[in-house]
This record gives structure tokens, C-alpha cells and sequence, in this order.
């Protein structure tokens, strides 16, 4: 994928976020259309609500979902992206703090979850989670129309300082009713893809892309 300010309407763009890293360069820089960015033929825009438990300094919602917003919009279709948690919840959840800490948070972010009323849309699509843990109704939520994985959560993948708390998450088990209730399952590579086809309706293979202006191509010489 090209880095956005390639993209023909990239004047007409605002930014949602970059992040800083080593040395001072910044990873993507995801701009996302202003109301006034075109829309091909002058249809009304297809409208995707994008919901995701992780903030977008977490990798995997930035660059599956809210790096395409550029490159969708032309196409007729605008990208609603919307985590639940914040950054600065998602820092404790990933913390060694204590279990207490990590319950506020994750309160916070069902309690502004429940509160909030998202603008009309025409499709919801879900990345990984909608909240970290299960609530009925809202995660799984009763419909979803795609559903983004980019890692075997039907296994497991809490991190070390989660560890004890996996049976609080759920993980596996939500992934199979997300998978199941999916009219669309995309699978970040083929073994995930291979997986969700026992349980979707239909699935398709999109890889994880990143700018190669931001990460360029390592060049080795053979000896």
C-alpha cells in the first residue's frame, strides 16, 4: 500500500493519528477525508461503522482498518473508526497494574460504550473485539456484517500480565460466535482464513499492509 499522501485527494485529507516512534519518525500518518473529499459518481458514501476494542496506538486497528479510510472513500465508501477503550485505559489493561486498576478500566470503557449513540450506518464491521470482555448484546454484538481477525483468538493470546485473567476475556469463545454470526469473515493470512471457514459463511484474505516509505525493504547481499 502507498503511504497516504500519495493518494490523489490527500490535500482534501485531515489526520486521525500518527504515532512517534524511535528516533522520531512517525509510523503511518492516517489521514482520514473531510466531508468535503469526493466520492465517485456523487453516490451517497456506503456507511461502515468501524468498532474495535483496541485504541488506535495498538498496531492492528490502525493498519487493518483506519489506514484504508483514504483509499475507501473515492470508492463510495466512509469508515466510521471507533475504539472503545482509550489510550490511556488500554495502557493500564496492558500494565502489570493491579487487578483493580485493570476492572476501573475496563468499566470505563463498557460504561461509555453503553452510553454511546453511534451516527447511522449502513454496516458494522468489528475488528478482533468489540470490548475486551463479553457484555450480552453488545460483544458479540447480536449483528455483524464483517468481522476483521488478524490473530488466532480461537486459541488464545493474552499477554503475560493477562494471563490470570484469561477466563475473564473469553477470547476463543467470542471469536467463534463473531466468526459465526459474520455475514463476512476477513482473515488476515491463510491459516486464520482456513480456520474461520468452518464456521463463516463466507471468507476472504486481506493481508496486513504497511507503507514502505515507513518500514522500507531490508536489502542483503548473498556471500
Amino acid at each position: 500500500m502507498d503511504p497516504p499522501d500519495a493518494h490523489p485527494g490527500a490535500d482534501r485529507l485531515g489526520p486521525i493519528h500518527s504515532r512517534p516512534v524511535a528516533g522520531g519518525r512517525e509510523i503511518e500518518d492516517v489521514r482520514a477525508p473531510q466531508a468535503d473529499a469526493g466520492v465517485r459518481d456523487g453516490a451517497a458514501p456506503l456507511r461502515v461503522l468501524a468498532q474495535t476494542a483496541y485504541p488506535l496506538s495498538a498496531p492492528s486497528p490502525r493498519v487493518r482498518i483506519a489506514s484504508f479510510t483514504p483509499f475507501l472513500r473515492p470508492h463510495g465508501v466512509a469508515l466510521d473508526v471507533h475504539p472503545t477503550m482509550t489510550d490511556a485505559e488500554y495502557a493500564v489493561i496492558s500494565s502489570r497494574a493491579s487487578a483493580l486498576r485493570k476492572s476501573y478500566a475496563l468499566a470505563a470503557a463498557l460504561s461509555r460504550s453503553l452510553r454511546w449513540r453511534p451516527l447511522e450506518h449502513d454496516l458494522l464491521l468489528v475488528q478482533r473485539l468489540r470490548l475486551l470482555t463479553p457484555f450480552p448484546g453488545v460483544d458479540p454484538p447480536r449483528r455483524v456484517d464483517v468481522y476483521d481477525i488478524d490473530d488466532a483468538l480461537f486459541i488464545g493470546s493474552p499477554s503475560s500480565v493477562n494471563r490470570p485473567f484469561r477466563w475473564a476475556k473469553q477470547e476463543a469463545r467470542r471469536c467463534v460466535e463473531y466468526l459465526r454470526r459474520a455475514k463476512l469473515v476477513i482473515a488476515g493470512n491463510a491459516f486464520l482464513a482456513d480456520y474461520a471457514r468452518r464456521h463463516a459463511r463466507r471468507v476472504e484474505i486481506v493481508p496486513s499492509c504497511g507503507s514502505r516509505r515507513a518500514w522500507p525493504i531490508a536489502r542483503t547481499c548473498a556471500s
